[in-house]
């Protein structure tokens, strides 16, 4: 009998479970025998690529660090 995870679930089962049976073509039995750890190390090269993405608070101690100078970038 296979149960469905939680609707609620912080782990994006479906998700996972196409990239690893689908793309990355694991038989099932080593899927599930992978902790999320391993999972992440194994998919990071396949994964599409994130943009890092700057909080507005480490924005803007950038500005204060490094801030603009005039219009043709002196002091």
């Amino acid at each position: 009998m296979t149960t469905k995870p939680p609707v609620n679930s912080p782990i994006p089962w479906s998700a996972l479970m196409t990239f690893g049976l689908v793309r990355m073509r694991l038989p099932p039995e080593t899927f599930w025998a992978l902790s999320l750890t391993e999972f992440r190390l194994m998919a990071a090269p396949l994964a599409p690529l994130r943009l890092a993405v700057t909080e507005r608070t480490e924005l803007e101690a950038l500005a204060q660090r490094y801030p603009d100078g005039d219009r043709h970038g002196r002091g």
